[in-house]
């Protein structure tokens, strides 16, 4: 059997009316959204699997490496999907942008392959993170750079 729950949807601008609502179908056994529960033949299981990682987050405990084997149980196979450009690889540099991580590896004494994987991971942060309003790419990417050559603790840490 399914319930329908209004839920508040908090990223929507209020409307006329005082909240704007979207409806969630629940099982009423679990009180999952039934989206958590597709297709799979055993579904006491996969809620009971949620219930345990919900309650060890809340007493925020760590999950042992048990519960992630029972979780890929669940899990459909498949293959996984590669992007667009995973066949070419990487898109070349800029020559100006490589031309300025050389003059700044020769001023502070790092490889430019360590300034241009930092530069390369500043511009994946970029799209994943978000940045500041009129910042571009290249920008944030090499402030990141600029950051790891003065020596921050915060990112890169791996690279030093």
């Amino acid at each position: 059997m399914v319930l329908l729950v209004r839920a508040v949807v908090p990223w929507r601008e209020p409307s006329t009316n005082t909240t704007a609502m979207q409806a969630v179908k629940k099982y009423t056994k679990t009180w999952l959204p039934q989206n958590y529960l597709p297709g799979f033949e055993n579904r006491a299981a996969r809620a009971a699997s949620i219930k345990k990682g919900k309650e060890a987050y809340e007493k925020g405990e760590k999950l042992p490496d048990s519960y992630f084997k029972e979780r890929q149980k669940f899990e459909k196979g498949g293959k996984v999907k590669k992007g667009k450009g995973a066949k070419e690889g990487k898109k070349p540099l800029n020559a100006s942008t490589v031309a300025s991580l050389k003059k700044k590896a020769k001023e502070s004494g790092k490889s430019l392959s360590t300034l241009k994987k930092v530069y390369r991971r500043g511009q994946g942060a970029y799209l994943s993170s978000g940045s500041r309003p009129k910042t571009s790419m290249a920008a944030w990417a090499m402030g990141r750079v600029n950051s790891f050559i003065k020596g921050s603790k915060k990112h890169d840490t791996d690279l030093r």
